[in-house]
């Protein structure tokens, strides 16, 4: 099939195939899909990429929340022990005695929440980067430096 175009001023006549006018038309459909699925796909990369950053700084976090609980729990004892021999002594009570093991158990309670929050972030971490050796546990634990 032919279309068949004239100009009126200069009465010029040409025609153009339909089927190649169809054809360059799927042509630039296709160009357009592919142009979408290529900004689609950058979509994704960048929010992997944002994912996976955010996922190391959650990681670095928690590591440093776990190492300050462990200082906390650290001084926690340290503190609790001494309000014991001041009570053997004589000079504490039972209220002050008791606060300090209070103090240490809740210091403990969150150092096993920082860690427990930290192998959450180290979980995200190995789901999101998607490494099947990590996920399976075949290569060690990344550094907080990484």
């Amino acid at each position: 099939m032919l279309a068949r175009i004239s100009i009126a001023k200069n009465d010029i006549s040409f025609s153009i195939p339909l089927a190649i006018r169809t054809a360059r038309g799927r042509a630039a459909s296709a160009d357009a899909r592919l142009t979408g699925v290529g900004y689609e796909l950058r979509l994704l990369i960048d929010e992997v990429k944002r994912d996976l950053r955010l996922s190391l700084v959650n990681l670095r976090a928690t590591t440093e929340l776990k190492e300050v609980a462990l200082r906390e729990l650290a001084v926690a004892q340290r503190l609790a022990e001494a309000e014991l021999r001041r009570f053997e002594a004589g000079n504490s009570d039972y209220f002050l005695l008791n606060v300090r093991e209070r103090s240490l158990g809740e210091a403990q309670l969150r150092r096993w929440q920082a860690e427990l929050n930290h192998q959450v972030a180290l979980a995200n971490y190995y789901g999101i980067s998607m490494n099947q050796e990590v996920l399976w546990g075949e290569t060690p634990e990344p550094t907080a430096q990484q």
